[in-house]
């Protein structure tokens, strides 16, 4: 195969914490970003060398390395995305991989539908119902890092997503530092001990859902989140999708058992005016690129036990739209990074731009996104078990991680 068709210091903690003692054996923890609305993976990691790419994309395409605007050179055919510049650290440092063609061998290009099936990870099958996802199932197929913990999962968002429901110790909390019994505090145990007294007759899961969210309170309540100051110079942007990461990284560092942390970032449906320099793609690629790079330099050493994977259910159609968009696609880009990813790459199974090889004007999907997932929960979240976690798929091996 030719190059582009191979596949292709201590930490500070919160103040009045006791870190809990671990039970299990040594596992990361996962953040899943979940970039809802189809991101354009086109537009993040480029395929500057394509020769396909600037005709196709015309005023939305992105110059080479050197020009004005220019691309930064990855691996002498795709390029970065200056929007994205804050990610190049991570990168050449070998912690950060581009998954380029990847995506969910669904051909659906619905957004509601699209979710659902990666979420429930079960693409391309007729599943009358999805209950659960395949992060919940994964932690509910394991034991728990630290058999006392409290809280194994959390969304940091408002309501709980398919991909982590039928986890246990699992919640969804979309501010941390203000997830806290409200009300008088004169009154505040006696009241949590009647609503414990109450539930303590209802049947499960309601019994458990109202138990774990007592004791989450009571667990949050005890770390300074007001307080938290991030390490290593990182400075978070200060818009909600930067506050969650930084949550999250106080949630790790607190020891408290988290095994696994799901961050939404809605708004990449750009069919009108995308704005990879400049506009509302640039401006989105700097956040998402900005957090990541807060988060891995506050983790620090931490990040030698903490994979991220960040996807969206599509990405776009390679050709430009008449209102200066794309529209909804097929093949995406996924970023994986942590201190066990084989990174410093982009990988990706390339076969080019020209139209009669797209899967209807959109990148075809060569790398099945469930392939990504089940290395990291299988070599990085101990479970030998994760291709079961996607039912009906026979996964193929990308040395993601080590």
């Amino acid at each position: 195969m030719g190059k582009h068709n191979r596949l292709g210091v201590l930490q500070d903690r919160l103040p009045r914490i006791t870190l809990a003692a671990s039970g299990g054996p040594a596992r990361d923890v996962l953040v899943f970003v979940m970039l809802r609305g189809g991101m354009d993976g086109l537009s993040l990691c480029v395929p500057y060398a394509d020769p396909d790419y600037a005709w196709q994309r015309g005023n939305l395409a992105l110059p080479g390395p050197g020009q004005v605007d220019g691309v930064t050179d990855l691996d002498g055919f795709f390029g970065l995305s200056q929007a994205a510049s804050a990610l190049l650290p991570a990168y050449l440092a070998g912690d950060l991989l581009f998954v380029q063609t990847a995506g969910s061998p669904d051909p659906t290009r619905s957004h509601f539908d699209a979710m659902k099936f990666i979420e429930g990870g079960v693409p391309n099958q007729a599943a009358p119902v999805i209950t659960t996802g395949w992060l919940g199932r994964h932690l509910a197929g394991v034991p728990a890092v630290s058999p006392a913990a409290k809280l194994r999962g959390v969304a940091i968002d408002f309501t709980a997503p398919l991909t982590l429901a039928g986890a246990p110790a699992t919640l969804s909390i979309p501010d941390p530092s203000d997830f806290a019994f409200n009300g008088y505090q004169s009154s505040r145990l006696a009241r949590q001990e009647v609503l414990r007294d109450l539930y303590a007759f209802e049947s499960q899961p309601i019994r458990g859902a109202a138990e774990a969210t007592l004791d989450t309170i009571d667990l949050l309540a005890g770390l300074n989140f007001e307080n938290y100051v991030p390490s290593g110079g990182a400075v978070y942007p200060d818009t909600e999708f930067g506050d969650r990461f930084k949550a999250a990284a106080a949630l790790i560092k607190a020891g408290i058992g988290i095994e696994a942390i799901e961050i939404d970032r809605g708004g990449w449906d750009h069919h009108d005016n995308l704005g990879p320099v400049s506009g509302q793609m640039a401006e989105m690629l700097a956040e998402l690129s900005q957090t990541l790079l807060a988060f891995r330099l506050d983790l620090g050493v931490l990040m030698n036990d903490v994979t991220v994977a960040a996807m969206s259910e599509f990405g776009r159609r390679v050709d430009a739209n008449g209102s200066g968009g794309v529209d909804h696609g097929r093949g995406g880009c996924m970023l994986v990074m942590g201190g066990h990813v084989n990174g410093g790459q982009v990988l990706h199974d390339w076969v080019g731009l020209d139209p009669a090889v797209l899967d209807d004007k959109a990148l075809p999907v060569r790398i099945d996104y469930r392939d990504v997932l089940i290395e990291i929960l299988r070599d990085r979240m101990g479970n030998a078990a994760a291709g079961a976690l996607f039912p009906n798929h026979v996964p193929t091996d990308w040395g993601i991680v080590s």
